[in-house]
């Protein structure tokens, strides 16, 4: 209601000062006012996490190689970040302890037990598929990309139906890329690294928080 009220503050503004018959000129009037009016496009959680909720956010490479602990806690601390910036109230494990355990749970582990050892309600489940910074070890420019699979589990809930999110079989599919850079000095990869995990985290967060679907998804600088 205040966005709305704002825009239209705005177009009266113009209006009054003979500027929106210029700004407007060859166009439909009509359709810019009822743009300026129109309500933002929001998009809604798919699911709130309850206030004061203990959340346990696992990132865990498929394989070894996706193995990075710059884009870990980038992505970790953006995602944590952003989820308490879109209204989320739900407090994430530190990062590094959910790293201790991570790495220290046997094979047979399964992601209840984990969010048990955390003392988690629930566990955001962030699988890394791929994760490329360069196309090639050797290669002189940074291309930063990366696949995830993200679900949610629900610590408490039976054994054999743990899935809370996403409702098919499959989990939420998430890719998230930067522009091509020189590799210009030697901290080059891993301010790239950690600029991704900022970049992914908004994906990440998405599903949990109120998104408004207007404004272009924020890219590191």
């Amino acid at each position: 209601m205040r966005r709305a009220a704002c825009r239209l503050t705005s177009v009266l503004a113009l209006a009054l000062t003979g500027a929106l018959p210029l700004a407007l000129t060859g166009c439909n009037v009509m359709g810019a006012i009822l743009y300026y009016l129109s309500p933002r496009h929001i998009q809604k959680p798919e699911f709130e996490f309850p206030p004061r909720a203990a959340v346990a956010l696992l990132i865990e490479p498929a394989r070894p190689e996706a193995e990075n602990p710059v884009f870990i806690r980038a992505l970790h601390e953006n995602t944590e970040r952003m989820l308490r910036d879109g209204g989320c109230e739900a407090k994430l494990a530190p990062v590094e302890e959910t790293n201790r355990v991570r790495k220290s749970a046997a094979r047979d582990w399964s992601l209840q037990r984990i969010g048990r050892e955390l003392g988690a309600d629930y566990v955001i489940y962030v699988r890394i598929v791929r994760l490329q910074i360069r196309e090639l070890s050797d290669h002189p420019m940074i291309s930063p990309y990366v696949e995830l699979d993200m679900k949610l589990v629900g610590v408490d809930r039976p054994a054999a139906f743990p899935r809370i999110w996403p409702d098919g079989r499959e989990g939420h599919a998430v890719t998230c890329k930067r522009q091509t850079s020189e590799a210009s000095d030697p901290d080059a990869e891993d301010a790239e690294t950690a600029r991704l995990g900022h970049d992914t985290a908004y994906y990440v967060s998405m599903p949990f928080i109120e998104v408004d679907l207007e404004e272009r998804p924020p890219v590191a600088r």
